[in-house]
């Protein structure tokens, strides 16, 4: 008979989002978010079936974060994301995955789509509610399938962390983690 110890892992994800302005405005754009840093918890090793893979994707769990935009100005508003690229997201701990998908956005009371780019100024797009966001994309408002300007942009940020089941065995608490910055570009 074989026994499995389930030991509490600390497990969290900094998210350290500072916010820049664009060269083109006299005063800069203010960026804000509901939580500088998302704590997904303790988390144990999962029970995994029979000839389940160890190096196979375990999701732990989606968090939001409400972020507003500011401009002092109407502009043509983007959000750039940065942070370590893998895969189709942003590493998190050493092999893992963070996905940031933006959604919900609404600029001055309005409610747009969103389209991420990797140019600007952003092509013509009908956008979607809901674009996942890699790093070095930025994220511009749409309407009518054109980028939208205004002053104050609200939207959320989902971020979904994965990470492979054996980056999770250890005999001690570790800590895992990915940090991204998110950057407003006002024009």
């Amino acid at each position: 008979m074989t026994t499995t110890t389930r030991v509490p892992r600390s497990t969290w994800l900094a998210c350290v989002l500072l916010a820049c302005a664009g060269t083109a405005l006299a005063e800069p754009c203010a960026l804000s978010v509901s939580q500088s840093r998302v704590d997904l918890g303790d988390l144990l090793y999962p029970q995994r079936a029979p000839g389940h893979a160890t190096d196979a994707p375990h999701v732990l769990g989606t968090r939001q974060v409400a972020v507003q935009v500011h401009c002092p100005t109407e502009s043509s508003i983007s959000v750039m994301l940065r942070g370590i690229p893998q895969d189709n997201g942003v590493l998190f701990a050493q092999r893992g995955e963070l996905e940031v998908q933006m959604h919900d956005a609404v600029l001055d009371g309005r409610p747009v789509m969103l389209q991420a780019t990797d140019m600007l100024p952003a092509a013509p797009n009908a956008g979607a509610e809901r674009t996942r966001v890699l790093p070095g994309q930025k994220v511009v408002p749409m309407t009518a399938g054109q980028p939208a300007r205004g002053s104050n942009l609200t939207l959320q940020m989902s971020l979904t962390s994965t990470v492979p089941l054996d980056e999770l065995v250890a005999r001690d608490s570790k800590t895992l983690s990915a940090s991204i910055n998110l950057e407003v570009i006002g024009q």
